[in-house]
């Protein structure tokens, strides 16, 4: 009875979930094989190229789309000249439907004729090096007398050889903007904050734990009780057939 409880309790919790997975958008075509389902009507000025889903910006060339999570609403793309930070600065998403998917900060594009001494070394794809470096650096630094200021942005980070891989910080995404109104530190917060579809999920988990357990000590504490009157039946009838008289006695 408890197991059959159990059972449509854990199917009360997860009926949402599988409605909500079969509310998903079905219609999906591919560019090719292996590249990332378009759930129509995504259609955002996409084209297929080389075996590759593109989509387009006027403000700069190609990105190629590396996956997209609709629940998400994320769009993780690659930039195909391998030069992020080319990308941050031509970039211009005011003119599209979409924004950067993480909290961006507003940072500055140098041309320097000599190198900075700064952590951050020059933007090997932007700088011609004994001609000129190009840096990233936030709005807020002085700009060094033999540098020139090419451009203020916001973008999610600043240049790092660590995260130089053509992809990291192209994630787009669309839809209404939560973080509107909000100062820098509190979107830092708001992003720091857990994400209540894994909170929801570790909840769930944990009451099955312990709806499990219970049950278990259930069973457990009814299988002790039946092997005590067991024990103690056995007790009693040993001790009958002890008192008990046998028939090859005589009676006097």
């Amino acid at each position: 009875m408890e197991i059959s409880a159990l059972f449509f309790f854990i199917f009360f919790l997860l009926s949402p979930i599988s409605i909500k997975a079969q509310t998903t958008p079905t219609t999906t075509t591919h560019c090719s094989h292996g590249s990332p389902p378009i759930h129509l009507p995504f259609t955002f000025n996409l084209s297929c190229s080389s075996n590759t889903t593109r989509i387009h910006f006027k403000s700069y060339d190609s990105l190629s789309i590396k996956s997209i999570s609709y629940d998400k609403k994320r769009l993780d793309l690659i930039d195909l000249n391998g030069c992020v930070h080319g990308a941050f600065l031509k970039l211009n998403l005011s003119l599209t439907p979409f924004r950067y998917f993480y909290v961006v900060r507003d940072y500055k594009y140098l041309n320097c004729t000599s190198k900075l001494l700064t952590p951050s070394p020059p933007i090997p794809c932007l700088s011609r090096p004994r001609d000129y470096y190009v840096y990233v650096v936030r709005e807020m630094e002085e700009t060094p007398r033999f540098c020139k200021e090419v451009k203020k942005v916001k973008i999610p980070f600043e240049y790092s050889p660590y995260l130089d891989d053509g992809s990291f910080g192209l994630s787009l995404t669309w839809g209404p903007n939560d973080d509107e109104g909000r100062t820098e530190s509190q979107r830092g917060c708001l992003y720091k904050a857990p994400n209540y579809e894994v909170l929801g999920v570790s909840l769930l988990v944990a009451m099955v734990v312990i709806s499990l357990m219970v049950i278990i000590k259930i069973c457990h504490s009814k299988k002790q009780k039946f092997l005590k009157e067991e024990a103690q039946k056995k007790v009693f009838e040993h001790s009958y057939e002890a008192i008990k008289p046998r028939s090859d006695e005589v009676s006097v």
